[in-house]
């Protein structure tokens, strides 16, 4: 328990009232500019007439001074809400002054691993870790010999799924999305691809209205190739900065993004309604490069929410493959890359999960449309993430490093307070979206990345991320951890505990089986740290508990197979009892050892406090962890 420890304030000390009585002969002193040259001397003086007092009333002696608490001052509570209001708009008027343009946002780091590194999907992901987990998502391009999985068959698929709709313009709002239609993939391709033509159409009318878009002379059509050639040329320099495994959006003439993204770089400030005076002013929205027309989509999908511009759109989100269908065949694992096998690889830590976890060890499918968005939020339990495009229409992503993730829920909740009042844990819901220009102007780190099909996609532990669909797309996402994860995992746990929300999976469960079950490399050293930290809290917690139960027992061997599998929540805090609990006789409640004070107001002997393993055995666990890991 922690307690907060008081302390005295000293008080101010008294000034002068106007004149000084010197030493000698009692004589007032007027007050004049001559007098602070004189202090020194007065003080002097002072102090050879004037003897001091101690406590017991003999002279000389130094008088203990009695510390003196700050008087209180009364603050009316509205003032100071008021002026805490004032100076949150003031802050955000700041940031907002120094906003970029969408544009201006930096791609996130893209790997290109070889056939060799590539056989082993969370080997290659702990390689580049230390490069990538400072922008909190990175892409990974398969190497050429990689077989593709049989994607198209998603395409073909009869059975319907439901939507939500996202009313875009509320994206800021805090707003839950409602239910949409029920669709087959072709229903809603017709639907989806209709919508971005009549996008297509009103970018077309707002740039050129009822007139024809002039066309360029040929001695313009060659000043715009030399500016493009000399933009080129500037960005290929760029790039080569970076090192050659890790390039930023390297040219790949194979890969039509990035070969289009070097010809516009530099392009900036390019607004949707056309009144720009470069090169692409004069083309038609069909004309644009790829790059061009993702650039559009972003300032488009922004505008609508920062200018509330009306637009509703659906999404199929989170369909459980088991539902519907895999973009991976699910019998034979053709492919180490394959997102229904890769949580159970090897050295994944979720491979010890025995059940299997909707989003979590089971794929999610994501049938998208133009502005379907997924809002800003980390993974549940602060997981890795991957995900594969299919087919079809990029997705946008935008990506903050976990090491930003406390600094960038303060600025969300600034930017947007009255959100978070009756929801504080607003931000878990992925019902909130904010401008990564807004983020980046408050010193957060922002990059971004254009997910094409035949790429993958990898969030790292803490990372918030968000995004949207650039048209009609087919994707699917899967969680891992390795050991890194594991501080991440528990920090988020605590979180939970706080909010009194529900977990995916026991942090406890994940640590002890990996320990169990040690397999060394060079992320040992986080199980045993993992596992020292995990002995030290429940200890601590059995010992409060103890107090208020009749005894601690061990559990039974049929419910300790039974807990294997679900654990028991504790009432008052939601968090998953794997280790230990203490449950009411009278009433079958069961709180978590830190929580044994919130149970019924029964006598402790009617409480027991169950344990899975006694804490001779978990430290003997430690101690051998511990070791294994020092000869890493």
């Amino acid at each position: 328990m922690q307690t907060r420890q008081g302390g005295h304030m000293k008080s101010p000390k008294s000034k002068s009232s106007g004149s000084l009585a010197s030493g000698s002969g009692g004589r007032i002193v007027p007050w004049s500019k001559n007098l602070i040259s004189d202090l020194p001397r007065l003080s002097k003086s002072l102090k050879k007439h004037l003897p001091m007092r101690s406590s017991n009333g003999v002279s000389g002696e130094k008088r203990p001074q009695r510390k003196r608490r700050r008087t209180q001052k009364f603050v009316d509570s509205d003032s100071e809400k008021e002026q805490i209001e004032l100076e949150r708009v003031m802050k955000m008027s700041k940031i907002e002054s120094r906003k970029a343009e969408i544009s201006d946002i930096p791609y996130c780091r893209v790997f290109r691993p070889t056939l060799q590194e590539f056989s082993d999907p969370l080997a290659y992901i702990r390689k580049i870790r230390s490069q990538a987990e400072d922008t909190g998502i990175c892409k990974i391009i398969p190497p050429n010999g990689w077989n593709r999985p049989a994607s198209l068959r998603l395409l073909k698929c009869e059975k319907t799924f439901p939507t939500r709709k996202q009313p875009v313009h509320q994206l800021q709002q805090g707003v839950g999305f409602m239910a949409g239609q029920d669709y087959t993939v072709s229903e809603f391709r017709k639907m989806a691809e209709k919508f971005s033509k009549d996008f297509a159409a009103k970018f077309n009318a707002r740039r050129f209205g009822n007139s024809k878009p002039v066309r360029p002379t040929r001695s313009k059509k060659l000043k715009i190739k030399a500016e493009s050639l000399k933009t080129e040329t500037n960005h290929s320099a760029k790039m080569d900065m970076s090192s050659p495994e890790t390039n930023f959006e390297k040219k790949d003439v194979k890969m039509k993004f990035e070969n289009d993204s070097k010809k516009i770089n530099n392009s900036r400030r390019r607004k949707f309604d056309g009144r720009s005076k470069r090169p692409n002013a004069l083309k038609k929205f069909e004309e644009l490069t790829s790059v061009e027309k993702l650039e559009q989509y972003e300032t488009a999908f922004w505008n609508m929410i920062d200018r509330n511009e009306e637009c509703t759109v659906e999404y199929g989100n989170d369909i459980d493959r088991r539902n519907f269908m895999s973009g991976f065949t699910t019998d034979v694992q053709e492919s180490s890359w394959n997102l229904n096998f890769l949580p159970r690889n090897p050295t994944s830590l979720l491979r010890h999960i025995d059940d299997n976890i909707s989003g979590v060890t089971i794929p999610w499918i994501y049938v998208g449309m133009l502005f379907a968005a997924f809002c800003w939020h980390y993974e549940d339990d602060s997981l890795y993430s991957i995900s594969y495009n299919h087919y079809g229409a990029e997705k946008v992503w935008y990506g903050v490093p976990g090491s930003h993730a406390e600094q960038m829920e303060r600025v969300v909740k600034d930017a947007l307070p009255d959100l978070f009042t009756d929801e504080p844990d607003l931000m878990m819901k992925l019902v909130t979206m904010l401008n990564p220009t807004i983020l980046m102007a408050a010193g957060i780190p922002v990059t971004k990345a254009f997910h094409e099909p035949g790429q993958f996609m990898v969030t790292f532990p803490r990372s918030f991320h968000c995004g949207f669909n650039s048209g009609f797309n087919l994707a699917e996402a899967v969680n891992f951890a390795t050991e890194n994860w594991l501080p991440y995992g528990l920090e988020c746990a605590k979180k939970y505990v706080k909010f009194c929300r529900e977990s995916v999976l026991s942090h406890h469960r994940i640590v002890v089986i990996t320990a169990q079950n040690l397999q060394l490399n060079c992320e040992s050293r986080f199980v045993s740290d993992a596992m020292l930290t995990l002995c030290h809290a429940e200890s601590h917690w059995r010992d409060y508990a103890i107090d208020f139960v009749l005894a601690d027992v061990p559990l039974d061997s049929s419910v300790f197979q039974a807990h294997d599998i679900d654990p028991p929540l504790c009432l008052a805090c939601k968090s998953a009892c794997f280790l230990s609990f203490v449950v009411c006789k009278c009433s079958g409640n069961i709180v978590c050892p830190g929580h044994a004070d919130c149970l019924c107001k029964c006598a402790n002997k009617h409480r027991l406090l169950k344990y899975r393993y006694t804490m001779k055995q978990l430290w003997t666990l430690a101690n051998q962890t511990a070791a294994a890991a020092s000869r890493q």
